[in-house]
């Protein structure tokens, strides 16, 4: 099986230079955005972020597609707006080669990545992909790090380039074809407030949910003795972490819980007298 170089030169500084790039406002003002929203607080319910107790009253809401509880990050619904394709700028002349590009110079070098990426916009542009991937056949060969160069017989997206290392390469200067979101502004926002609603609705019915470490658990408020008691009973007996671990290793709530997540819950041990009588209400305990 040949080694395929997943990234194009234009393609690793398209990355770098998106990196840095200011935020545009162009989303906005085709009207996609579809801002903020919070929803009335609600009193029930239990939540757990990183095994943080978060006391109640709670407010749900949402920024675009990341939705929040009391300000703090729960959950993506999704990209919105969508981001838009970056396009590599377009030189207003054919690049030439720099002089620091020598036998010396590595494909990770950033004047090589900037020549290619900008000989590769002004060929495309000017000349179309397909005789542009010729033309940058020909640049490929001109260059003093490679030994010979030709389109690949496999993929039209790529060129076989042979480094002088004796390395070969085959390198994609054409990205495969991506679906656009068809989502209008409406129905984004629809989705997305749904969405949100599942959390507001969870609370307002009990239930508890367990966010971040502690494993992204949601159960309702008859679950309670048979997840949430166990963390609390052991927190109260174990002297100390390594204690407060065994005990629960024979004595996995339903679904389980991670050590990275115990270990979060038992830091925050201090606040078990805030939520232990709750969920005791409900387990009946």
């Amino acid at each position: 099986m040949r080694h395929k170089q997943s990234l194009t030169t234009a393609f690793i500084v398209a990355v770098i230079r998106m990196a840095w790039a200011e935020p545009s406002n162009t989303l906005d003002a085709e009207g996609l955005s579809i801002g903020e929203k919070e929803w009335p607080p609600v009193t029930n319910g239990l939540v757990f972020i990183d095994g943080k107790y978060i006391p109640p009253p709670f407010v749900v809401s949402r920024r675009e597609g990341e939705i929040f509880l009391n300000g703090l990050h729960l959950d993506w619904v999704m990209q919105w707006p969508p981001k838009q394709e970056y396009q590599t700028p377009i030189p207003k002349t054919e690049p030439i080669m720099p002089a620091s590009i020598t036998e010396k110079t590595t494909k990770y070098d950033q004047d090589y990545i900037k020549y290619m990426s900008d000989k590769q916009a002004y060929l495309f542009a000017k000349y179309g992909q397909e005789k542009g991937m010729d033309m940058l056949v020909e640049t490929y060969k001109k260059l003093p790090i490679v030994a010979d160069a030709a389109r690949d017989p496999d993929s039209k997206r790529s060129i076989c380039v042979k480094w002088k290392s004796g390395k070969l390469s085959h390198i994609d200067h054409i990205a495969p074809a991506r679906k656009k979101d068809n989502l209008t502004r409406g129905q984004a926002e629809q989705f997305i407030d749904r969405m949100t609603e599942i959390y507001v609705r969870g609370l307002g019915d009990n239930n508890y949910f367990l966010f971040g470490a502690t494993g992204g658990q949601r159960g309702t408020k008859d679950a309670f003795g048979r997840t949430l008691a166990p963390l609390a009973d052991a927190m109260r007996v174990a002297k100390d972490e390594a204690e407060f671990l065994l005990i629960m290793k024979t004595n996995q709530p339903p679904g389980g819980i991670s050590e990275k997540g115990l270990r979060q819950f038992y830091k925050h041990k201090d606040d078990l007298p805030k939520w232990e009588p709750r969920i005791r209400d409900f387990a009946g305990r």
